[in-house]
């Protein structure tokens, strides 16, 4: 999308109509982050979008050397419900370049131990279950000797 066409969205949008009926607001219903949603109208989402969008309209604008890039949302609306779990303040630039990538994780003594235990202790449970079955089978042929 070019920069004009986004100015032309953002303009087309009717900000303050949307104030008056939007809500908007992000939960977290279970333990962690990766459990969260979102409750709102539509009007809310079309508020919360053109948040968005309007960060992406200065986000080549914002320089602040060779710091990162970082825009601030009008997050602290009416249209915002109060009672929400996540606020979300402001946006950091970040490019491709940055992900970072999993490396393989080294191992370490424990790790390389982990498979010559779980095999000990299996021959142990193994060899436990021969000695058991060679007790039964003396004692079964005991009672028949006598």
């Amino acid at each position: 999308m070019t920069k004009e066409e986004l100015i032309t969205l953002v303009k087309n949008l009717d900000e303050d109509s949307l104030k008056e009926q939007g809500i908007f607001g992000i939960y977290q219903y279970g333990g962690g982050p990766d459990e969260s949603s979102i409750k709102a109208n539509k009007e809310g989402l079309q508020l919360f979008a053109l948040e968005l969008l309007k960060a992406s309209e200065n986000f080549e604008n914002k320089t602040l050397g060779n710091h990162k890039k970082i825009i601030d949302l009008n997050y602290d609306e009416n249209w915002i419900d109060k009672n929400s779990h996540i606020f979300i303040n402001f946006i950091e630039h970040s490019s491709k370049e940055e992900t970072i990538i999993n490396e393989e994780q080294i191992e370490n003594f424990i790790d390389k131990l982990f498979p010559y235990g779980c095999g000990a202790i299996f021959i142990l449970i193994g060899f436990s279950i021969l000695l058991g079955l060679i007790q039964i089978l003396d004692f079964i042929i005991s009672l028949f000797k006598t």
